[in-house]
């Protein structure tokens, strides 16, 4: 019993003079790391709706909706600007907005009451949108003007409908 209490002894005092002698000494290094971020021009854009109620034989009807598109940008110095399309059928000189009995409508947008025909540059105008901003997105009114169709056209009573793709480029 003795001899074991010898063994243990010696076995502690080698483990702490072993510890005594270590100084545990932290460094330190530093290193620089570059950042570069890049911002590119975006622009949100977005579309709606634009509808009119219209009367055969009671003469022309022009409708709008003053928030048809809405446009955001960043940075604000970018100028973009929006083409419009044919629409399904039809043309930009003349859009046909169709109903489920294959029946046609005539009608076009414009850029206010009685201006000018939304198009693609070449037929119609585009919309140049400046000062939109991620903040503060810019609305862009379209105006719908179906003519008076009656001396030319026989509608049928029901909903004509069409899709123009407006085009942002930015």
């Amino acid at each position: 019993m003795k001899l074991m209490n010898k063994i243990a002894t010696a076995t502690l005092a080698a483990s702490v003079l072993a510890g005594a002698g270590v100084v545990d000494a932290a460094t330190t290094a530093t290193a620089n790391i570059a950042v570069s971020v890049t911002v590119q021009s975006n622009c949100l854009f977005t579309g709606g709706a634009v509808a009119a109620t219209y009367v055969p034989g009671a003469g022309a009807v022009t409708a709008n909706n003053a928030s048809a598109l809405t446009v955001a940008c960043s940075p604000d110095t970018v100028t973009p600007s929006i083409s419009f399309g044919a629409g399904l059928t039809g043309t930009i000189a003349q859009r046909l907005a169709t109903t489920t009995g294959g029946g046609s409508l005539q009608y076009n947008l414009y850029t206010a009451a009685g201006g000018s025909i939304l198009g693609n540059g070449t037929t119609g105008v585009t919309v140049a949108v400046t000062g939109s901003t991620i903040a503060a997105p810019k609305a862009v009114p379209v105006y719908i003007t179906v003519p008076d169709n009656a001396t030319n056209q026989v509608l049928a009573a029901g909903t004509y409908t069409d899709t123009v793709v407006a085009t942002l480029t930015f």
